[in-house]
């Protein structure tokens, strides 16, 4: 059975809609719930989910899928602090002359110290290098780097 370009382009549109618009008690719609919708609304006389699956991966539309995201409130300083860190680094070689050294210094928390429990697979034709899911916790560990900006 061939569809509209109308009518695939209704499907896609529903997808792209939260299934509660549809009074659907779902999170994410799934190609059986969107058949169901399609010969709902009367959009499509029939359609097997396999089919709406195989037309939603063709637009590359992932509608059971979701992820994570975050936009960060700006902080209120954020431009202040650039900016002082930014005069500090132009200013590095003016100090530099007058003896004064700049250093920077930044620091990595919370590193695991993990051991695996089986060593690594080596990869063989066809296959790639296997390794041991299951670890051995060693505590964390923390990484302090430093360097000086200016070398006189």
């Amino acid at each position: 059975m061939t569809f509209s370009l109308e009518q695939i382009l209704q499907l896609f549109a529903i997808a792209c809609e939260p299934p509660a618009d549809y009074d659907r008690p779902l999170s994410h719609w799934t190609a059986r719930e969107l058949a169901d919708e399609m010969l709902k609304q009367g959009i499509v006389e029939s359609i097997s989910p396999r089919h709406v699956g195989r037309l939603l991966a063709e637009a590359d539309l992932k509608p059971h899928q979701s992820q994570y995201w975050l936009n960060p409130p700006p902080e209120p300083e954020f431009d202040e602090k650039v900016s002082d860190i930014c005069q500090t680094y132009l200013s590095a070689m003016e100090r530099a002359e007058q003896g004064e050294q700049t250093i920077s210094i930044d620091e990595m928390t919370g590193i695991q110290a993990l051991e695996r429990k089986a060593p690594a697979q080596p990869m063989r034709p066809g296959k790639p290098e296997r390794r041991e899911f299951e670890y051995i916790r060693h505590g964390t560990q923390t990484l302090i780097a430093s360097f000086n900006v200016v070398w006189v």
